[in-house]
């Protein structure tokens, strides 16, 4: 798990209507797999090579993106922020991974009850194991299923060169939802 948080990233949905809707989040870290500034990810990496890529994917972990917050300029930033999300994942000495993720209340689009209550109750969800490609505005997909030519199919598909340049299929992304989160009035 720790791995493919690294390698793969995760992601913190911010749900506010309880639907379970993944329209806005804070992915932290980007993941080695990830990174800022390139089009696509590289699949080719072998997921079984452990020379180095724990080290490589923590260094990657720098870089906090905004996915569907509409009031928010920058999509892409620095994960040391002192008046802004921030976060860091680090190891403790027994191999165990730390995550944190600090998300300003003021950025958070928290909404009144209509009863006077309070603010409503929202939910998070909690997503790592999701490679994705990202536009302009910062909207993610999932990865297009691999292209297999017509010589590879033919071949099997087997071949070192097919298994080297094409998809290698992850697990299956891992999403659990947090609900009924309502925060404190007072201390």
């Amino acid at each position: 798990m720790q791995d493919r948080i690294l390698k793969e990233g995760l992601t913190i949905w911010i749900d506010m209507d309880g639907k379970s809707a993944k329209q806005m989040g804070v992915r932290y870290p980007m993941g080695s797999q990830n990174p800022v500034g390139r089009k696509k990810p590289d699949y080719s990496e072998n997921a079984d090579n452990q020379s180095g890529s724990i080290v490589n994917s923590l260094a990657h972990a720098n870089t906090i993106e905004l996915i569907g917050f509409i009031n928010e300029e920058v999509r892409h930033f620095p994960s040391e922020n002192a008046d802004n999300f921030r976060g860091s994942v680090k190891f403790d000495k027994e191999g165990i991974l730390y995550y944190k993720l600090v998300m300003p209340f003021a950025k958070l689009p928290l909404r009144n009850s209509k009863k006077s209550n309070g603010a409503m109750t929202f939910a998070l969800g909690i997503e790592y194991g999701l490679v994705s490609t990202g536009n302009k505005s910062g909207n993610h997909m999932s990865p297009p299923p691999p292209a297999i030519s017509r010589s590879a199919r033919s071949r099997g598909g087997n071949s070192p060169a097919s298994r080297s340049n094409s998809y290698q299929p992850a697990k299956k992304p891992v999403l659990n939802w947090i609900k009924g989160i309502k925060l404190a009035t007072s201390k």
